[in-house]
């Protein structure tokens, strides 16, 4: 038996044919590849208020940090983002398109692979902001005819929804949204009249209500 056999069996390593090792190899790259290719991996990351440039500026200058972030989520995006490299291709409309490929004498992916991404750019830090506006707007006074949850949340759109937009717009972001009354889940009128929403998430927002009594 030649040398090498024998050191291999001393050592009690397993031998297999080289096309097991081929196919062992090959599952065990495709499955990153699999990952990218067939999972719809959004990408989450906060909106600076501040920034000066345009959206797509901000996305190119904060990519390593959005590639990093939002692959880590995952155990096989971990290793992705250890293992290879990416390439800009494209940004447009928040979409974000990527070139993914092996780091130089690394084996992650085998063939490179292009992957396009949804972005969400959010800032919400301004919500108390929206609702200190709110308190300072006109007061909403309801008509005496209107006196269920429906009829006033409709006309809280007619009335108020321009305004409460502007307020939004102009202190939160959400992917260059305009029509941030669509996002508010009205669900109960307190004790005080307060009529309440939630808003983008676990925010709550409240608009005091008046009621136009005939004389």
């Amino acid at each position: 038996m030649k040398k090498w056999l024998k050191m291999l069996f001393g050592l009690k390593i397993n031998i297999h044919p080289l096309n097991e090792l081929y196919k062992y190899t090959e599952s065990s790259l495709s499955k990153h590849r699999l990952f990218l290719r067939d999972n719809e991996i959004d990408l989450y990351f906060k909106y600076d208020m501040n920034y000066q440039g345009t959206v797509e500026e901000f996305v190119i200058s904060n990519l390593d940090l959005i590639i990093k972030n939002n692959l880590h989520d995952y155990e096989l995006g971990k290793v992705i983002y250890s293992l290879a490299n990416y390439e800009f291709v494209s940004y447009e409309d928040f979409k974000l398109t990527l070139k993914f490929s092996d780091k130089e004498n690394r084996y992650c992916l085998g063939k490179s692979i292009t992957k396009t991404f949804d972005v969400f750019l959010y800032n919400y830090d301004n919500v108390t902001k929206i609702q200190e506006e709110i308190l300072r707007s006109n007061k909403i006074i309801l008509p005496s005819d209107i006196k269920y949850m429906d009829g006033i949340v409709d006309y809280l759109e007619s009335t108020f929804k321009e305004s409460f937009n502007k307020a939004c717009s102009d202190k939160i972001f959400l992917n260059n949204e305009k029509d941030f009354f669509d996002y508010l889940n009205f669900y109960e009128i307190d004790d005080n009249g307060n009529l309440k929403a939630q808003f983008l998430g676990s925010n709550t927002i409240y608009f005091p209500l008046y009621q136009d009594i005939p004389q």
